[in-house]
């Protein structure tokens, strides 16, 4: 390492240095990494959030009061990140880094 850089790997890369890949293996690791996160994310984050609601109260109609308040509370969770990104681009048109950096402490 000379200099802060680091040389070029030179085993199985294309032109650039870069490690060449098959779209096959980069597809099957993608499809494992995507299921498997969210698999493991939502079965161990949702399931309990759901059952939840079910322990809370035992009337229907309280139960259907609190579920419709979580579902506006995640529609409002994601919107928020759109409109803020959309807000801010138009802003930060030519500044890609501000950019980011703003949205992140406006959700944060």
């Amino acid at each position: 390492i000379e200099a802060g850089t680091l040389p070029p790997w030179s085993g199985g890369s294309d032109s650039e240095g870069v490690a060449a890949t098959s779209p096959t293996a980069l597809a099957t690791w993608f499809t494992i990494f995507y299921f498997g996160y969210y698999f493991f994310t939502w079965t161990c984050t949702m399931i309990p959030y759901d059952a939840l609601g079910m322990e809370l109260t035992s009337d229907y109609s309280e139960r259907v009061t609190l579920f419709s308040v979580k579902v506006f509370c995640h529609f409002v969770g994601y919107m928020v990140p759109n409109g803020c990104g959309l807000f801010l681009a138009g802003y930060f048109a030519n500044d890609v880094l501000s950019l980011y950096a703003v949205q992140a402490l406006v959700i944060a």
